[in-house]
């Protein structure tokens, strides 16, 4: 299998409080994974593990089937991007747009200075952002529009892995669709691997290829998508399905 990240039997956590128990996951290219599991099961901790931010206490990551050392160098950071579910945690609130975008791509080697500003304006038609959102500072946004400008920052420099942490979650179910929409229409334009973690299983089903099952630090199991919406391969998948919130489009 292809692919594009891959966790061999990590172990992480915080200080004294250890929250991923011997994890192994393969996101294989091109595919959308949906990550689900109830809160604290360790989703979050796996996405900042997955994006460098936190380095586990052993087990290796591996990207392009090399292993990853603690401190990531650039072109390994440009490769794996993350959305949250909080925007504000990728926008510098006082660093207009179109300045962050750029000075990214070009950080990035993902484009020449004087060709930024064009591929900034490319990218906000895309996001659906008028042009002149890229002189405007992140306050100036609503929710969904600060998202979408998120995203837009993580696409800049053009990754191999975007990984969405309940990037849809805080939104409306109209403006959550747009995003989902807008996801779906990215991955394939882009050809994008996306790790996708939700609490909701109705995004999953929409968006996600295979899906893989958290509970107290652990994967219980992981199968392609359709497989798992009809037959869970748990009890725990299960409950899931009969238990949690979920929006039908």
């Amino acid at each position: 299998m292809d692919a594009v990240l891959e966790l061999r039997h990590v172990h992480a956590g915080y200080e004294d409080r250890p929250v991923l128990e011997d994890v192994s996951l393969v996101i294989p290219r091109h595919r959308v994974v949906g990550l689900v599991g109830e809160s604290g099961s360790g989703k979050s901790t796996l996405a900042r593990v997955a994006a460098g931010l936190l380095a586990p206490a052993s087990g290796q990551v591996l990207l392009d089937g090399r292993p990853l050392s603690g401190r990531r160098d650039k072109a390994a950071c440009r490769k794996i991007q993350m959305v949250f579910q909080n925007p504000e945690g990728s926008l510098n609130p006082r660093r207009r747009v179109g300045r962050a975008l750029e000075e990214a791509m070009v950080f990035h080697g993902a484009a020449a200075r004087g060709e930024a500003r064009e591929k900034c304006l490319r990218l906000m038609e895309r996001m659906e952002l008028p042009a002149d959102a890229l002189d405007r500072l992140p306050r100036a946004f609503s929710g969904g529009q600060k998202q979408r400008v998120a995203l837009a920052r993580a696409l800049a420099v053009e990754p191999e892995l975007l990984i969405a942490d309940e990037a849809t979650s805080a939104l409306d179910v109209s403006v959550q669709l747009k995003m989902l929409d807008l996801i779906r229409a990215l991955r394939a334009e882009r050809s994008l691997t996306i790790l996708f973690i939700s609490h909701d299983l109705g995004v999953i089903r929409y968006v996600c290829d295979e899906v893989v099952v958290m509970r107290a630090g652990r994967i219980l199991e992981a199968q392609p998508a359709g497989d798992f919406f009809l037959r869970p391969q748990t009890e725990y998948g299960r409950q899931l399905l009969d238990s949690v919130p979920r929006i039908d489009f």
